[in-house]
């Protein structure tokens, strides 16, 4: 009886270590894995590279459009702006992408602090306002739409619901 309970435990000790063993590898890809979003996370949020990113994203969104029904790198009162979405009177809805506060949003994903989030935050907010002033410059009674659409990442607009009132205010779409 005594060398059943001894085979029994030690089978249970070596299912035990095959258990942790798996847990352990099923870990470090876990941890890979998040690596891996972080660094995709940051491409896509902003900076000039990871503006690029955006650009990329912004225009593969738009490539399932006629071609002749975008305009790129098109100049509006001596400012370039990324993307235009032509009109059938040939005016344009200018569409800016660029996002230069991506530590910024890195820096609330890793905050533990309340107030600091929430400064944190206040400060997205105040760079989603100046954004939409920059955008609503793009507009020009003669050769665009009254609306131009600024395009910014999902984690800097899931923190400004109170900043569409201003973009609209000021004839700017937030997406």
């Amino acid at each position: 009886a005594s060398d059943k309970i001894q085979i029994n435990l030690e089978n249970t000790l070596r299912t035990i270590e095959g258990v942790r063993q798996h847990y352990e590898a099923s870990k470090k890809v876990e941890e890979e894995n998040f690596k891996s979003l972080k660094r995709l996370e940051s491409i896509i949020a902003g900076t000039k590279l990871k503006g690029m990113a955006g650009e990329n994203i912004l225009r593969e969104a738009l490539s399932i459009l006629p071609p002749d029904m975008i305009s790129t790198n098109f100049k509006i009162k001596g400012k370039e702006v990324e993307f235009g979405l032509v009109l059938t009177n040939k005016k344009v809805i200018p569409i800016d992408s660029k996002w230069p506060s991506t530590d910024l949003l890195e820096s609330i994903s890793k905050e533990q602090d309340d107030q600091q989030r929430e400064r944190l935050e206040n400060q997205v907010k105040k760079e989603v306002t100046r954004r939409v002033s920059e955008v609503s410059q793009y507009l020009d009674p003669n050769t665009t739409a009254p609306w131009a659409i600024a395009a910014v990442p999902d984690s800097a607009y899931s923190l400004c619901r109170d900043a569409h009132l201003t973009a609209y205010s000021k004839n700017v779409i937030l997406v």
